[in-house]
């Protein structure tokens, strides 16, 4: 497995949005409190252009395979947030989300916080937010569900490690 992050494209905007199609709808099957549908924009290929025109769109590949992808967006000079990390459901587990996370703080070395929200009911991001680092700082309703908010501090200066690739 060799995990790697891309700007996305144009050109990437319909798989991207197929494969969060998936993976959000995956979501829904798999916790029962979670309401149909994804995020905003998750199945709509305009809203994927859009995010691709602001600059904040990436593609997780592993070698030459789309696997995913992600949408940071800069809230400060030394801020981003995780605006959204996807990964095909068939490769969910595989530590394909951890690795691309360590490339996204990686890519902006100079964010010493990162922030992020999801769904209460999501809990296996919870855990996976909080082995990555990233604590709860809040609770807010956001309609009909509640988010938990997450914040990431890393030391001024210094990029997050990023460790070599295994051989898996």
């Amino acid at each position: 497995m060799t995990i790697q992050i891309e700007r996305a494209t144009p050109a990437d905007a319909a798989q991207l949005t197929a494969l969060q199609v998936r993976a959000f709808d995956d979501d829904v099957r798999r916790y029962p409190d979670a309401p149909a549908g994804g995020p905003p924009g998750y199945d709509d290929v305009a809203w994927q252009l859009e995010q691709l025109r602001r600059g904040t769109c990436f593609k997780i590949l592993d070698g030459d395979e789309l696997v995913g992808g992600a949408i940071v967006f800069r809230t400060g000079p030394a801020s981003c947030e995780l605006g959204r990390i996807w990964v095909e459901p068939s490769r969910q587990g595989r530590g394909i989300g951890a690795r691309a996370m360590e490339l996204l703080e990686h890519a902006f070395p100079d964010a010493t916080v990162w922030t992020l929200d999801t769904p209460a009911w999501a809990t296996l991001n919870h855990s996976f937010y909080g082995h990555r680092g990233y604590r709860k700082v809040r609770e807010a309703p956001a309609g009909r569900m509640l988010l938990f908010f997450y914040e990431k501090r890393l030391a001024r200066g210094a990029a997050p490690h990023v460790p070599a690739e295994s051989g898996s």
